[in-house]
């Protein structure tokens, strides 16, 4: 009765930690995606103001806050970029953390039919080529040669890896404008 009462805990304990696991997700990609959207309106700002300080300096009448106000929005563009890195990172490292207390729950409770949910090791191993579901009914078979395959760039890419891929883009394209913009006052 008490190890039943016991196994009933953790199952429940199990049951709201993959839910706080999906919400955690969830939050991570709508904030990405908001990030995504923030810096392409700071990159648009920065661009029309490149621009109109081009045109501006081809009849030499650019002024000091014009280019005050290009520097601070992409300095503001850096800065964002690099928290969306921070906050992405962070979010990661709590959702590792939060499948580490699953698999450490199925463990305890010691049913297979768990540890269907969190077991990815077998998606991420080069040396697994084909899974079969547990009834022999479905099978999934992984790419082992390219690009896509489990041993080459995309197979073996971390969700950090694919996070810093935009945050980088912006921060390097914020960079180049801002040693734009400084050439353009000095010059």
């Amino acid at each position: 009765m008490e190890e039943n009462k016991c196994n009933y805990n953790y199952e429940r304990l199990y049951l709201n930690i993959l839910k706080n696991i999906d919400k955690m997700e969830g939050r991570l990609s709508k904030t990405e995606n908001l990030f995504v959207i923030i810096d392409l309106v700071i990159l648009l700002f920065s661009v029309t103001g490149l621009f109109v300080l081009s045109i501006a300096a081809h009849y030499k009448s650019h002024s000091v806050i014009t280019l005050g106000g290009l520097q601070i929005l992409l300095i503001c563009g850096m800065v964002l970029t690099t928290r969306w890195a921070i906050i992405a990172m962070k979010s990661q490292l709590k959702i590792k953390l939060r499948y580490f207390q699953a698999r450490s729950i199925e463990r305890k409770i010691n049913c297979q039919c768990f540890s269907i949910i969190t077991d990815e090791q077998h998606f991420y191993n080069p040396d697994i080529h084909k899974l079969e579901s547990f009834d022999n009914a479905e099978s999934l078979d992984y790419p082992q040669k390219g690009p896509t395959g489990m041993d080459g760039y995309l197979g073996s890419t971390k969700p950090r890896m694919i996070t810093m891929v935009p945050a980088s883009f912006f921060f390097f394209t914020y960079q180049i404008l801002f040693i734009l913009v400084l050439i353009r006052y000095f010059l």
